[in-house]
């Protein structure tokens, strides 16, 4: 059965709600949406630790991003599985499970701070985005009871606007917690805000409108029939994939779920290393409070006009957001942004990627789902995007190790052209209700874009649609199959001469680092200080000096932040007391992808980290306290080959304090704890 008309273009009346009802109504979606919005909190603290985590355990990019594809394919799986468990049980209990699963697995995962193992990061995120499906899954089955199809396009921005406070709350508010506590607690912290909103959620949400003696207020579609039973899970897949529709929005949230989770994953490290901006900074927080406000404008504009001008139709506003996404991404990657041209670009591209994110993920999958299949259809369509977005933690990890972040927003500009696509075909697109007849046209066209960028769905749409359908369907369906072979061959050919090309630009800036080794003694001879270098193959590892720290000069004297603005908030973070000259200089002969620097002191130090020196910008890189060694600071992350100068200071000027200095490329190393 399909669920698609064509569109009449009719006005649209919409209905008219007591006081009463209304007062209720907000005591429902309110707690609800604070909800969420705690949950956002225990998901992306995952963004804000990163590059802390990576940093302290000595990690790669690659190796961190494994943690996030296991957490985002773990959640487009479950939230495809939990959605007609969601409709089965009802939205309230499914948002209170999906909370206790959360408040344990964030405990568990500051608690990694006391291991040093990969695998159990990735378990216990994979626990954590599990019970987070119940989040979005709820929110939909829920508001789709409470809310007429012609109010959902504006609220869904309004509610949008709740659930991003929580993202606030994880980006800017993590940002403070990093910079004042270990990054641990940027998991404990939002896992009390969440037992809290488990109590609020408890005592007021509630499924439905007839449970407190309301009236039915959301209209009956086709596929609800007329048995008030709770619907087989056979019932609910075939109510999904016999919708071309909905298997298109399905491809288009895949679309925006590697867009989205590019930037809202690797965003705080692109600001962190590119831009030389801490997460506890001005510009860091200015950079991401003006991407969610955005992000929140867009959603509800993007509501208001669909409900307004185009009859609650989802297809034409986003149609025309993806094309917008996709130019301002090119824009990106060619003007290589500053850090406040960054946040211009990257406040305007939220603006239409949230907007379509809370169309279509929240908004389309109660339209098309209707009251029977809500959850499930949210969570077909927010599973999509996130099962698409687990590409952007290993694979996006691996791009950027390799090739830098020139590289980081080219690649989604194509995903935002096929978005743009696919939502053009739904132009005229409204749910079917109950008695109207079947757009045969427009489902014939739906299920050729279907098959076309997804050839294994056509199976799931021949098995789900009607006998009568059936013919047309497998005809619809080989067409989008020749047509993905076509897009394949296109594919193919563009990666063999159109990335050879690019390709070369990045290796000729690895050229550029290269040097002449010089070895310890002739380093040793030109500073007067001691010398380490490390070679292509670094034995012993760790390497260790002893020496003893005392200084009366300010160490962040040494970071020139007049000269580049970039550097005032490293200027910020230096601490503590070092020597006028540097304790160590380090020759890195090759690039090491993960190295640490680390102290092992009975005081508390700091440690400095400058060079590499005749680079064209000196990196300074500075920490005092670090939460996996206590007051024993670490420095780590990726070093390009060249010389380095290291100074290790104290907190108090002229305080001498013993220590060794570690350098190290295994994350199994054991640092000691003060």
């Amino acid at each position: 059965m399909s669920h698609e008309p064509p569109f009449t273009g009719g006005p649209v009346e919409k209905p008219r709600h007591s006081p009463e009802f209304r007062r209720r109504r907000l005591l429902n979606w309110f707690p609800l949406g604070l909800m969420y919005a705690a949950y956002y909190m225990t998901r992306y603290n995952l963004s804000v630790a990163n590059p802390y985590i990576t940093s302290e355990f000595g990690w790669t990019k690659a190796e961190f991003g494994a943690v996030i594809s296991a957490c985002l394919i773990v959640y487009g799986l479950s939230v495809f599985l939990n959605g007609p468990m969601a409709d089965r049980i009802g939205g309230r209990k499914a948002i209170l499970i999906g909370a206790v699963g959360a408040f344990v697995a964030n405990l568990a995962f500051g608690a990694g701070i006391f291991t040093r193992f990969l695998t159990y990061f990735i378990v216990i995120g994979m626990v954590n985005y599990y019970f987070q499906t119940f989040g979005a899954l709820s929110v939909v089955k829920v508001n789709a009871a409470w809310f007429h199809r012609t109010e959902r396009g504006v609220f869904a921005g309004l509610f949008g606007g709740m659930i991003q406070f929580g993202r606030i709350l994880a980006i800017s508010g993590g940002g403070f917690i990093v910079a004042l506590l270990p990054w641990q607690w940027v998991f404990w912290i939002p896992a009390i805000v969440v037992g809290l909103n488990f109590l609020f959620s408890y005592v007021y949400v509630r499924n439905t409108p007839e449970e407190l003696g309301f009236p039915r207020v959301d209209e009956k579609l086709a596929n609800e029939g007329d048995s008030e039973a709770k619907p087989t899970v056979g019932s609910l897949l075939q109510t999904l994939f016999a919708s071309p529709t909905l298997v298109v929005i399905a491809m288009a949230m895949m679309c925006t779920g590697v867009i989205r989770h590019s930037l809202e994953q690797w965003g705080p490290a692109y600001f962190l290393e590119v831009q030389r901006v801490q997460p506890d900074s001005a510009i860091f927080q200015i950079a991401f409070w003006g991407q969610i406000v955005m992000a929140i404008f867009g959603a509800t504009v993007l509501g208001y006009l669909s409900d307004k001008y185009f009859q609650s139709r989802r297809g034409p506003v986003t149609a025309v957001a993806y094309g917008m996404q996709a130019l301002l991404l090119l824009a990106f990657g060619l003007l290589r942004p500053g850090p406040w041209a960054a946040i211009v670009l990257l406040m305007v591209i939220y603006f239409f990627l949230n907007g379509c994110h809370g169309l279509l993920a929240g908004t389309a999958s109660m339209d098309f789902g209707g009251r029977k299949a809500a959850a499930s259809a949210a969570g077909m369509l927010d599973g999509s995007q996130y099962f698409a977005g687990a590409a952007v933690g290993l694979g996006m990890g691996a791009l950027l190790d390799r090739y830098g972040w020139n590289i980081w927003a080219y690649t989604v500009v194509p995903l935002a052209i096929i978005g743009g696509a696919l939502m053009a075909s739904r132009w005229r697109t409204l749910p079917r209700k109950a008695g109207e007849a079947v757009d045969a046209k427009g489902d014939d066209l739906g299920t050729i874009f279907a098959c076309m960028f997804l050839p294994p769905f056509a199976i799931f749409m021949i098995l789900a649609c009607s006998k009568e359908r059936r013919q047309a369907v497998i005809w619809a369906a080989a067409k989008g199959i020749v047509a993905s072979v076509a897009l394949a061959f296109g594919v193919l050919a563009t990666v063999k001469w159109v990335v050879p090309a690019v390709v070369p630009e990045q290796k000729k800036v690895v050229k550029k680092v290269a040097y002449e080794p010089k070895g310890e003694a002739a380093l040793a001879g030109q500073a007067s200080v001691a010398a380490l270098s490390l070679a292509l193959d670094l034995a012993p590892d760790p390497i260790t000096r002893a020496a003893t720290a005392t200084g009366t000069r300010a160490a962040r004297d040494l970071v020139p932040a007049a000269g580049d603005p970039k550097l005032a908030d490293q200027y910020q973070r230096c601490k503590g007391f070092v020597g006028a000259r540097p304790d160590f200089v380090v020759e890195v002969q090759r690039r090491y992808d993960a190295l640490r620097f680390y102290v092992a002191a009975m005081g508390d130090t700091t440690l400095l980290v400058r060079g590499p020196a005749g680079s064209e910008k000196q990196i300074v890189r500075c920490v005092d306290d670090t939460g996996l060694a206590g007051k024993n600071p670490i420095v780590g992350g990726a070093f390009e080959p060249g010389v380095y100068e290291v100074w290790v200071g104290t907190r108090a000027s002229g305080t001498p304090i013993p220590y060794t200095l570690g350098v190290t490329a295994r994350s199994q190393t054991v640092i000691p704890r003060l």
